[in-house]
């Protein structure tokens, strides 16, 4: 979840939050120590229901870092694993082709006297 989502789930709850206050100020009038009783009450059910909230948005981002960890690990592993395939492939193909490059002195030397001369 992308940060602005939780901002934006942050805002919906203060919303609903200050909306539900204003709506029981509104409709059900109580006495002074009802009404902050009931305000109180509604507070608490609303930090509570936010508490909750940023919880499972805690759980969700721990799991996607897990997840994303073992992803990189798993790559890691899979790049590591071709590049030493493409090593045990290469090399003794380099190697061949470094061997049969390879002059002999000596050969060459006799090449050279064999040459007629100009």
């Amino acid at each position: 979840m992308k940060s602005s989502s939780a901002l934006s789930l942050l805002a919906s709850a203060a919303s609903g939050f200050a909306l539900g206050v204003a709506a029981g100020l509104l409709f059900a009038p109580q006495s002074g120590d009802k009404l902050r009783t009931r305000i109180a009450d509604e507070v608490r059910e609303q930090v509570r229901q936010a508490e909750a909230r940023l919880k499972d948005l805690d759980t969700r981002f721990q799991s996607l870092e897990t997840r994303l960890s073992a992803a990189g690990q798993d790559v890691t592993r899979r790049v590591r694993t071709a590049a030493e395939q493409a090593r045990d492939t290469v090399l003794p193909t380099l190697d061949a082709a470094a061997e049969a490059a390879r002059i002999d002195e000596k050969e060459l030397g006799q090449d050279l006297r064999h040459m007629t001369r100009r």
